[in-house]
């Protein structure tokens, strides 16, 4: 019996310092860092779609102010989760602030936004597009994704993090249909809700639409097309955006600073 306990006993010595030279060698193991997503400008490629990005301010980049454009605080900053990379930190304090950018007349506009709630804000961002006459506002709010045309919403409690919104309207002349994606799946959040509500002239435009609530978020990046109605399967964003599979971008190395 005392043989068999001393075998037992050195066999569990064994098994004990094996556990403890692997774990050791894990501990001092590296270990692998999370893929960060690159900057907007490594993109490249992108294949019909137009973009703006948290590079620059809006009048700069092509956009029109607003008729009470100084109501809005806008200042770039800089990721401090892709590194190189800026975000446009919108704030309205509660006069209305777009900023927008004219389009063709079109049956069709597809609109992605990669964007995140300041912790603060009663809502945090919004777009508004018009065509042929008529027009839909997409809103988030507390609590809820808005459309506020069409009188329309879905329950979403703002957390705070990333996502990435796609709307796609489609314009027949007396009313416009919109449908909104969240993070890129092909399940529509809100579908086909219809506004016959005019707005002139042909645009779209991002910001603070409200004269009484405020608004704060961080934009990362806007694109659009105007050339048809595009669920996210059917136009598929470079997967360096979104994190999905697709063919619609190369990532390129920037050349080095001088």
């Amino acid at each position: 019996m005392k043989k068999i306990a001393k075998t037992i006993l050195i066999m569990a010595l064994v098994v004990l310092m094996v556990f403890v030279l692997i774990n050791a060698k894990d501990a001092g193991a590296k270990k692998p860092k999370p893929k960060k997503l690159p900057t907007f400008t490594e993109i490249t490629d992108l294949k019909g779609w137009t973009s703006y990005t948290g590079d620059a301010e809006p009048t700069s980049a092509g956009f029109s102010k607003g008729k009470e454009e100084d109501a809005a605080k806008v200042t770039i900053v800089k990721d401090k989760e892709i590194p190189g990379n800026n975000l446009l930190k919108f704030e309205g304090p509660g006069d209305s602030a777009i900023f927008t950018s004219g389009i063709s007349d079109s049956e069709a506009v597809t609109l992605v936004l990669r964007v995140k709630a300041t912790e603060t804000a009663k809502r945090s961002w919004e777009v508004e597009v018009r065509s042929k006459g008529v027009r839909e506002k997409v809103r988030q709010e507390l609590g809820k994704t808005n459309l506020e045309r069409s009188k329309n919403s879905i329950d979403f409690k703002e957390d705070n993090k990333w996502h990435i919104w796609r709307i796609v309207m489609v314009f027949t002349g007396s009313s416009v249909k919109t449908t909104v994606y969240m993070d890129e799946s092909d399940i529509p959040a809100i579908e086909n809700s219809e506004s016959t509500d005019s707005g002139t002239p042909s645009r779209i435009s991002f910001g603070d639409g409200s004269t009484s609530e405020m608004y704060g978020c961080y934009y990362d990046w806007i694109v659009w097309r105007t050339d048809g109605a595009f669920k996210p399967s059917e136009k598929p964003l470079p997967v360096e955006l979104t994190g999905l599979p697709s063919t619609e971008a190369t990532v390129t190395t920037p050349p080095p600073a001088k």
